[in-house]
């Protein structure tokens, strides 16, 4: 080899297409039908090829020659991956508030973020109630803080600006997440007209705009997740909530640059690693093209700046330190895509306020990934990536159809008054909440693989709150809201009914997995049940016996079951079932594991139930607290 030699180790290699690919899987199949066994649909409706290669990325070319920082911004809106490293903060009182801030600050966080919550008219969080509350609460903080108050930001964002104006702030940055849009779809009504909202923004801005880094319209994709909604709608939402801001503002004098300057998306990351990296991506390239549209002098002001927060809405209650390992994967999600903010939700967030271990866990989880693995040395590590930009360019083109769809119900307000919003999130909340409930779609700990012996209701905690001022009770607008909630709450709240039943002093169901006949089937039902049945709490216990009704019925007594699951092969059920149910005389029902082609004969023999992949887990457990006694204040507490 010559010194001036290229050594390339691909030219050892003889090229391959995509049809050699092809007719090798086809062969692989042997028959199986191609797209059922290697293509999956998301949640958006997106088609996931099995592999990707370059030709996938013919007519993305445009797309990836600007580097990071430069319009459309889809690679980054910095030329760098220096994000802020964010801590919530929950306390109630203002000086604890405070506290926690500025040790957060102290041991690695970049900035803080202050949550506060409504329930009625009560808050839990940080609420300032004056200036001075203000003052308090920001007191020595020199770093950027941002306020996550949905419908309360707007009574919060008129006393900071009144603190910023006296000169008691001195945080670097301030962020609030003023929108009275999504208000609107999260309570339901506004006292506000649309043109008095929109020139309530219109001052807002104007105000903040008076203090560089005051972003004071927060534009809150996250409420679209968090009821269930999908990707493709919480991008396409958040753009068209920001398109009709910015239509607004600048028809009432505002400058589209200081309109867009005031704005940021704020983000919920869920763990569907590689669609939340390209999510990320897709706003930025969407964004700069919506702002293009209105001509703004800098195109700097066609940046999307991005908070991302870790997802509530798979988070659990039972076995919560995999919130740990969620948390980690939204957060590396959130980072290669390129988040300006991330701030990551304590494991514990489901279950209670956070205290000092999980704040600092979830703090570490971003510091980590900074300062160990090295995420904010890299920009758009994905660029490039076949399978990232094909996902990008699918998600970017679904989001602005939606966007469209949106703008032809007359724009943001329009749509979210006439339902159209909150029927697209709802559909796909309803598809994702069939697919729990038949354990299809895993929550791992919850309703598949939970631990049935851990207890949960002693770790239950609820928030300190203050007082907040009533709705002054006139209604200008009224909408169906979108409601947030965590995907694993039917099965906690059934769960935590089993545990008040024990707790009340009544016995705690038992439950008997009766495994006989052909080893293999009963193993592989034995395991089914168990992990079904435990989704309830329920108690469990597992007996091998003889196919005979007197040794089984022996078993049964020992045992003090209050129910027995029959597990073995379908053709072993019927011979069994008959004259063990004769036997028991009605004295503790019989559940068959398997859908045998007898389920006819086994129900008239007096089978009370079967349990099979495609059971409804939720209306089961429902089905049998109630069989086996439990109170209506048991199950609806």
């Amino acid at each position: 080899m010559t010194k001036d030699s290229k050594f390339t180790i691909l030219d050892d290699f003889p090229a391959v297409s995509t049809e050699q690919w092809e007719k090798v899987i086809q062969s692989d199949l042997k028959g199986a039908d191609y797209d059922k066994k290697l293509l999956w649909q998301s949640d958006e409706k997106i088609v996931v090829r099995p592999y990707y290669r370059e030709e996938n990325l013919d007519n993305l070319a445009s797309q990836l020659n600007p580097p990071p920082g430069e319009f459309p911004y889809l690679r980054g809106s910095r030329a760098n991956n220096q994000w802020a490293v964010c801590q919530g903060i929950d306390a109630t009182s203002l000086a604890e508030a405070n506290t926690q801030a500025r040790d957060a600050l102290a041991r690695g966080a970049d900035a803080v973020s202050f949550h506060i919550t409504r329930t009625g008219n009560r808050a839990a969080g940080p609420l300032p109630q004056s200036a001075a509350d203000v003052a308090t609460l920001l007191a020595e903080i020199t770093a950027p803080v941002s306020f996550k108050a949905a419908d309360l930001a707007g009574a919060v964002l008129p006393l900071l600006l009144e603190a910023v104006a006296a000169g008691k702030v001195k945080a670097s940055a301030i962020i609030v997440d003023y929108d009275p849009l999504d208000d609107l779809l999260l309570t339901g009504s506004s006292d506000k007209s649309g043109d008095e909202i929109f020139s309530a923004v219109a001052e807002a801005v104007k105000s903040a705009s008076k203090t560089p880094g005051f972003r004071c319209v927060g534009l809150r994709g996250w409420q679209i997740p968090e009821a269930g909604g999908t990707a493709v709608e919480e991008l396409g939402a958040a753009i068209a909530a920001g398109a009709e801001y910015l239509a607004a503002l600048t028809a009432r004098g505002v400058n589209v640059d200081a309109a867009a300057q005031a704005m940021y998306f704020d983000l919920a990351t869920g763990t569907n690693y590689f669609f939340e990296v390209a999510k990320l991506r897709a706003l930025r390239l969407l964004w700069a093209q919506v702002v293009e549209q209105f001509a703004p002098a800098s195109k700097n002001s066609a940046k999307a700046f991005i908070v991302a927060t870790t997802a509530r809405w798979d988070t659990t209650v039972y076995d919560q330190h995999i919130n740990l390992l969620r948390g980690t994967t939204k957060t590396m999600s959130a980072a290669l895509g390129g988040a300006d903010v991330i701030e990551v939700l304590p494991f514990d967030a489901a279950s209670r306020p956070s205290d000092e271990f999980s704040r600092h866990l979830a703090r570490n989880t971003q510091i980590v990934l900074k300062k160990e693995s090295y995420f904010d040395r890299v920009v758009d590590p994905g660029a490039g990536s076949y399978y990232l930009e094909s996902l990008t360019d699918a998600l970017a083109r679904d989001a602005w159809s939606f966007f469209q769809k949106i703008e032809e119900q007359g724009g943001y307000l329009k749509a979210i008054e006439s339902g159209f919003v909150q029927s697209e999130v709802n559909a796909s909340r309803a598809k994702k909440d069939k697919g729990i409930a038949l354990r299809s779609r895993a929550i791992l700990g919850t309703n598949q693989f939970p631990n049935g012996k851990e207890q949960a209701l002693a770790q239950l905690a609820t928030p300190e709150t203050v007082a907040v001022k009533s709705a002054t009770g006139k209604v200008v607008l009224s909408v169906t809201p979108l409601v947030p909630y965590r995907g694993a709450e039917g099965y906690e709240r059934l769960r935590l009914a089993t545990e008040r039943h024990a707790a009340s002093g009544k016995p705690a169901p038992r439950f008997l997995l009766l495994e006989f006949g052909d080893l293999k089937m009963r193993k592989a039902r034995v395991g089914f049940s168990l992990n079904f049945i435990a989704c309830g709490g329920f108690e469990i216990i597992t007996k091998s016996s003889d196919a005979t009704a007197d040794a089984a019925a022996k078993i049964i007594a020992d045992s003090k079951a209050d129910v027995v699951v029959l597990c073995s092969s379908d053709d072993e059920y019927l011979p069994l079932a008959r004259p063990l149910i004769e036997k028991l005389g009605g004295k503790v029902p019989v559940i068959v594991a398997g859908s045998p082609a007898s389920t006819d004969e086994l129900k008239a023999a007096g089978v009370a139930d079967f349990i099979h992949v495609r059971s409804n887990a939720l209306e089961f457990i429902a089905h049998w607290q109630q069989r086996l006694g439990f109170s209506h204040a048991e199950v609806n507490q």
